[in-house]
């Protein structure tokens, strides 16, 4: 490739000599080059994690149904510090004494565990636009949240 651009420039160095491209006398006007320098655009991806968009209505809280239930109640939307929306889950605390409450996701995945006598929360992150739930390194997609009373 270098041969190549030396020969071209030798060539045309030739035919403008011969043909009177370059300037002989100082009454003639000079010759102008115009240099053109294309550069590649750089292109920059930005993948935007979609953490603000749930919505509280995606959760279905369950009511009490039946005598060993407790009915599951939404502590509200939140912020977290990276600015993804959280919902709070909550099972309120039974008030009989000895009796605890117990947390289930999507009518059969265990949820936290709190101490007998208080209530159980659990914090859902938004994650690509579904509700989840992470334990034990485990990340649930949550749709339900109900609550049972149990005896510990």
């Amino acid at each position: 490739m270098k041969d190549f651009i030396i020969s071209l420039i030798y060539w045309s160095f030739l035919i403008c000599k011969g043909y009177g491209c370059l300037s002989t006398s100082s009454s003639s006007s000079p010759i102008l080059v115009t240099t053109t320098t294309t550069t590649a655009a750089t292109t920059t991806t930005t993948t935007v994690s979609d953490c603000t968009s749930c919505l509280e209505g995606q959760v279905t809280f369950e009511p009490m149904t039946t005598p060993d239930s407790e009915a599951a109640v939404s502590g509200g939307t939140g912020v977290d510090a990276n600015g993804c929306s959280t919902l709070t889950a909550i099972c309120p605390a039974n008030p009989n004494a000895g009796l605890g409450v117990f947390m289930i996701f999507n009518n059969g995945l265990g949820g936290p565990v709190q101490e007998t006598g208080t209530e159980v929360t659990a914090v859902l992150m938004c994650v690509n636009g579904q509700w989840t739930f992470t334990q034990g390194g485990v990340t649930s997609v949550i749709t339900s949240v109900s609550c049972v009373i149990v005896t510990p």
